[in-house]
């Protein structure tokens, strides 16, 4: 069971390694302006993030 847990952990780590790789070259072939780009960085995180925002908060009443 540990080790099934550890290798989802693993697993997690390296897609984020690769996305933050390639993040910098595909801003740089926008060629939009720096807050726009930040902008939707902002964005899109957000929806990523909100169901596990979600799920935590509705058992951890000290977020609300």
């Amino acid at each position: 069971m540990t080790s099934n847990k550890s290798i989802l952990a693993y697993l997690a780590l390296g897609i984020g390694v690769l996305a933050l790789s390639f993040s910098a070259m595909f801003v740089r072939w926008a060629d939009a302006p720096g807050p726009v780009t930040a902008f939707y960085r902002l964005f899109f995180s957000i929806f990523l993030l909100l169901p596990f925002f979600l799920r935590h908060a509705k058992s951890n009443l000290a977020i609300r």
